[in-house]
């Protein structure tokens, strides 16, 4: 019977009971707010953690039911995790899949259990992958995989997915595992893509467009001053964008300046377009430039910059 409460808990790699109620609750977060690799590793640090108390002393007879109830227990709450948890040993062979991975890979436990982490792997991962446990270990492969926050992943039926990753190291009867937690982060990076496509098309737009472009924002004091503006407004005025950013309405509109402070303050106050002509103080000496004030929100709603658009058809 020692023996084989023995065999089943080198098998099962999965938290004690000592750990249960703090992974339970810690896995209960998960589904309502996933949201930083933090909490990955608060959960991880309590798998790790809580196999010694399960465990118990050296040559306990704990009988074969208690053990059993106990591995229930706790692959209830492996299973229960919001996010994807594996366990490997020091080859790298999955011991521990819960039904978070498989929802995340697609892959069954049976399927996975006993086989290499490589199969989750993109090709080019495979090949790296190897490479660098046959060369350095796997604790210089886990030490490496930390100091990256996205990694790639192959899901059972091909397609090739983005997923953060935490992994902690401990050890089971003298034996090194390595805890690994997941999560899917497909959505956040197809919205950073979205948003970076996005800001490439503003700039493109931006600096080709013929009318004089200004962009206001607020500095730390509170202060409006110049961002950057595009070669038109760079050729009306007369000033270059690298040795006026960061300027106020002082330095920019000399004489005008009050009445530019007045067009950002209005718009940044009432959310709405706002006119106004200004004289800037560039080399051209240029006339008085009507600007349409727009305001500018941030992703969080916020805002703390204007766009000026000129209209230069408007200048005598």
């Amino acid at each position: 019977m020692e023996t084989a409460g023995g065999e089943l808990k080198n098998r099962l790699a999965v938290p004690g009971l000592a750990g249960a109620a703090g992974a339970c609750i810690v896995a209960s977060l998960f589904p309502a707010a996933p949201d930083t690799i933090l909490k990955l590793s608060a959960l991880a640090l309590l798998l790790a953690a809580a196999v010694a108390a399960w465990r118990g002393p050296q040559g306990s007879d704990a009988p074969l039911e208690a053990v059993l109830e106990a591995e229930a227990r706790q692959r209830a709450i492996i299973d229960g995790a919001g996010e994807a948890i594996l366990v490997i040993d020091e080859r790298a062979t999955i011991l521990t899949f819960n039904r978070a991975a498989e929802r995340m890979f697609g892959y069954g436990a049976e399927e996975m259990i006993g086989t290499s982490l490589e199969r989750l792997m993109t090709e080019g991962g495979r090949r790296a992958h190897a490479a660098y446990l046959a060369a350095n270990g796997v604790t210089a492969m886990v030490e490496a995989a930390r100091l990256r926050s996205v990694h790639k992943g192959v899901r059972k039926r091909g397609d090739v997915f983005p997923f953060e990753l935490t992994m902690t190291e401990w050890q089971d009867g003298g034996r090194r595992l390595f805890t690994g937690v997941m999560r899917d982060v497909t959505d956040h990076e197809r919205n950073a893509d979205a948003l970076r496509e996005s800001e490439a098309r503003f700039v493109g737009l931006f600096e080709n467009s013929a009318h004089p472009l200004f962009i206001f924002a607020l500095s730390g004091g509170g202060e409006f001053v110049l961002e950057t503006m595009n070669e038109a407004a760079e050729r009306f005025a007369g000033l270059s964008r690298y040795a006026a950013g960061g300027r106020t309405p002082e330095a920019l509109a000399g004489a005008d300046a009050r009445e530019l402070k007045r067009a950002l303050l209005e718009c940044l106050s009432t959310a709405v377009a706002v006119r106004g002509a200004i004289r800037f103080a560039g080399e051209n000496d240029p006339a008085a430039l009507p600007l349409t004030f727009t305001p500018m929100r941030s992703a969080s709603g916020e805002i703390r910059a204007v766009l000026a658009t000129g209209d230069v058809t408007a200048v005598a």
